[in-house]
């Protein structure tokens, strides 16, 4: 078995570097040590000097290997609700922060506040991805059944959280119009 360190090219035994000044680093073993795994993408650098950085020991990497089609749909699933969530906590922030701004008469809109508690509902619903973990069983009962079991419950409860999250999002922009409104009506009597 003709294998070789990145650095030197000093003998070692399999997956251990050994000799001065090659503690720590990766060893660079050729095709024929393991064909059961198929070897690795590329062969070991032909002169000592060629080293780690000029080769790149490709392997394989399958995220759903050893899945059912149901568990990866429900994997698929999550994350997609994981990022809407995610989405939804951002335009809680960000119209948070656009309308809290005081006006120019100083006045801050109280409206703002639902932002802040739509999310913290937001929060909640993605806290509720945790109670429902793992992601690719989460969709999927003991059974294999589709959309049934404990986990599928935590995640409808994520979407209640995350519904009445949204009802918050939609009281704040209706508060915060009609606050806008009374505001400019203010300024039109006042004259400021």
């Amino acid at each position: 078995m003709a294998e070789r360190t990145g650095r030197g090219g000093l003998p070692s035994r399999t997956g251990v570097a050994a000799g001065p000044g090659v503690a720590g680093r990766a060893v660079i073993v050729s095709p024929e040590a393991y064909p059961a795994r198929g070897g690795y993408a590329t062969t070991p650098p032909a002169t000592p000097r060629e080293g780690l950085h000029s080769r790149v020991i490709l392997r394989r990497v399958n995220l759903f290997t050893g899945m059912t089609d149901r568990q990866i749909i429900s994997a698929v699933l999550m994350f997609a609700l994981f990022n809407f969530w995610v989405l939804l906590e951002a335009v809680a922030l960000a119209a948070f922060y656009i309308s809290s701004r005081p006006s120019r008469g100083g006045r801050v809109r109280t409206a703002s506040a639902m932002y802040l508690v739509a999310g913290f509902w937001f929060m909640w619903s993605l806290i509720s991805t945790v109670w429902a973990a793992p992601a690719e069983k989460s969709f999927v009962d003991t059974n294999g059944t589709m959309f049934a079991g404990d986990r599928f419950t935590k995640v409808i409860v994520g979407l209640v959280f995350m519904a009445i999250g949204i009802a918050c999002l939609l009281m704040g922009a209706v508060m915060g119009a009609a606050q806008k409104r009374e505001a400019a009506r203010q300024s039109l009597v006042t004259g400021t």
